[in-house]
C-alpha cells in the first residue's frame, strides 16, 4: 500500500511544534509524525459521504477550500477516537483555555462522521480518482453526495481560535469506489 493504513500506532510518531499567529489571529501549530506530514489511507474500504461538499453559506463553485463529510466504520471509529483522546489531552497542555473539537462528530440519530479540508488548487489540493485510475477532478467539480469513496489525508496542524481547538485533517486523495462495500489494498492511483 503506498499510503499507510491509519491505525492507533500513529500516536506514538506525532510531534506538536510552537504555537505561531496567523494573520487572521488563528494560534496553531504545525503536526508532525517522526519529522514528516505523512498522507494516511483512513481505510480499505468505501465511506459515504452524506451530503454534498461545501462551504457554509457560501458559492461552493467558487470556493478553494471545503468540507467533505464522510460516515466512519467502526473500524476508523476506534483509531479516531483513540486519535481524539490523544489529541484533547496533548492539546489541553498547550491551549489550556480552548475546548477541544474532535475528528469524529456524533449527532443522535446520525452515522458518526469525519470532516476533512479539502484544497481544490495548489500543491496540497485534493484530486479525486475512479477506482481504474482515471483521474475526476477537484472538489469543486466532483458531486459527492451519498457517493462511496476511500480517502487518503494529511494530519496538517493543531489550531485554537476564540475558545475552540482541534486539528486539521486535510483529504489529499480520494478514490471513487463503483460499489457500496468495494475494497482496495492499493489505492494510489498514480
Amino acid at each position: 500500500m503506498p499510503f499507510p493504513l491509519l491505525t492507533p500506532e500513529a500516536l506514538a510518531q506525532i510531534t506538536i511544534g510552537e504555537i505561531q499567529t496567523s494573520k487572521k489571529g488563528q494560534r496553531y501549530a504545525e503536526m508532525k509524525f517522526e519529522g514528516q506530514q505523512p498522507i494516511w489511507q483512513l481505510t480499505r474500504e468505501g465511506l459515504c459521504s452524506p451530503w454534498q461538499a461545501g462551504v457554509f453559506q457560501k458559492d461552493s463553485t467558487v470556493e478553494t477550500r471545503q468540507n467533505l463529510d464522510l460516515h466512519c466504520t467502526e473500524e476508523l471509529l476506534e483509531t479516531l477516537d483513540q486519535l481524539d483522546e490523544y489529541f484533547e489531552k496533548e492539546l489541553k497542555k498547550i491551549m489550556p483555555k480552548a475546548q477541544y473539537h474532535k475528528l469524529v462528530q456524533r449527532d443522535e440519530g446520525f452515522p458518526a462522521r469525519i470532516r476533512l479540508k479539502c484544497n481544490a488548487i495548489g500543491s496540497t489540493a485534493c484530486r479525486f480518482w475512479k477506482a481504474d485510475k482515471t483521474p475526476l477532478g477537484d472538489i469543486r467539480t466532483i458531486r459527492t453526495a451519498g457517493v462511496q469513496m476511500i480517502p487518503c489525508v494529511c494530519f496538517t496542524k493543531a489550531w485554537s481560535m476564540g475558545t475552540m481547538c482541534g486539528i486539521t485533517c486535510e483529504a489529499r486523495v480520494c478514490v471513487i469506489t463503483e460499489e457500496i462495500g468495494n475494497s482496495a489494498a492499493d489505492v494510489f492511483p498514480l
